[in-house]
């Protein structure tokens, strides 16, 4: 009875030391997770593996940062193509590595981090891991319209549109140029289309003002009712605080002072 003991502890010993001759490097236990120890193999990829000596993340990573990410949740992780993800505690790729870059959770009030693909495009993620908004831009910009509560983004094609906090695109990507709120006392941004030509969209997204002026104004007219607009021929006119055109461009610049 004692002999099969001691074969069967010789074997465990054996499979122990087997087991931990696969790796190149064991670190320290407890730096980056309780009781789990970062492993290099003899290929140069890290992973972990628990007091057991059981591999709980398997090495198949270049690279393993510390649980820093999303509160201390997550561990970014690079893999052999150079493509970075999240591990969570567990060991579990919550995040998986498609990503030549993620950033810090630090976008909609720390609730999204910007993520770039392998072509170069820009999206989000949210702290569930789940991407929020795809990577179908050049550029995502901070909240800052609209109150906080829209972004300005870039499509492939160089053109802006807005995304708001849910990852909806609120305004199409169609515009060359979008300005602030800053007109009709904050309601309106000025749009430039991919022609040139100049509208306005309102704070829902919604373009209340055509792109068929070469030229708008600010609402300085008629006591700050009117704004003098220009069409594409020339000619001047006058729209009302609600978009509607309410002297037609059909006049030079003179006539129309005239018409207020």
């Amino acid at each position: 009875m004692k002999n099969k003991l001691l074969i069967l502890l010789l074997i465990l010993i054996s499979s122990l030391g087997y087991s931990q001759n696969n790796y190149k490097k064991i670190y320290k236990y407890n730096e980056y997770q309780n009781d789990w120890a970062l492993v290099k193999d003899i290929t140069g990829n890290y992973g972990f593996i628990d007091r057991n000596g059981k591999e709980v993340v398997p090495t198949i990573y270049s690279k393993i940062e510390e649980f820093k990410y999303n509160e201390g949740k997550y561990a970014l992780v690079k893999d052999l193509t150079g493509n970075h993800g999240f591990i969570d505690r567990n060991g579990k790729e919550v995040v998986p590595t498609i990503y030549s870059k993620i950033e810090e959770f630090k976008y909609n009030e720390g609730k999204y981090a910007l993520v770039k693909d392998v072509t170069g495009n820009y999206g989000f993620i949210d702290r569930s891991g789940e991407e929020v908004v795809p990577t179908i831009y050049s550029k995502i910009e901070e909240f800052k319209y609209n109150k906080g509560e829209y972004a300005l983004v870039k499509d492939l094609t160089g053109n802006y549109g807005f995304i708001d906090r849910s990852g909806e695109e609120v305004v199409p990507t169609i515009y060359s140029k979008i300005e602030e709120f800053k007109y009709n006392k904050g309601e309106y941004a000025l749009v430039k289309d991919l022609t040139g030509n100049y509208g306005f969209i309102d704070r829902s997204g919604e373009e209340v003002v055509p792109t068929i002026y070469s030229k708008i104004e600010e609402f300085k007219y008629n006591k700050g009712e009117y704004a003098l607009v220009k069409d594409l021929t020339g000619n001047y006119g006058f729209i009302d605080r609600s978009g509607e055109e309410v002297v037609p461009t059909i006049y030079n610049l003179k006539d129309v002072m005239q018409k207020i």
